[in-house]
């Protein structure tokens, strides 16, 4: 069966992150274990580019030069609207 797929705003995103046992936390532990497919759109990874710096003063940013990196699994971007 194929994994259940979820679109996550930054705000959730982030939530997941800060705070991990909350519910956006476990949905990120579901990522990770591949039980859940995150779809992610150009516009919230932007996003994330430009918040996660903001609140990086005593957190740790998931960030590398080359991009966001959740060592997760990102669905590739289409424009197919029958996903």
């Amino acid at each position: 069966m194929a994994a259940l797929r979820v679109v996550l705003d930054t705000n959730v995103l982030l939530s997941s992150i800060a705070y991990p046992d909350s519910i956006p936390g476990k949905i990120l532990t579901a990522w990770r274990r591949g039980s859940v497919a995150v779809l992610l759109s150009d516009y919230i990874l932007e996003e994330l580019r430009r918040v996660l710096p903001k609140l990086a003063q005593g957190m740790v940013v998931l960030s590398a030069p080359g991009g966001l990196q959740f060592g997760l699994p990102l669905a590739p971007a289409t424009r197919d609207q029958s996903l």
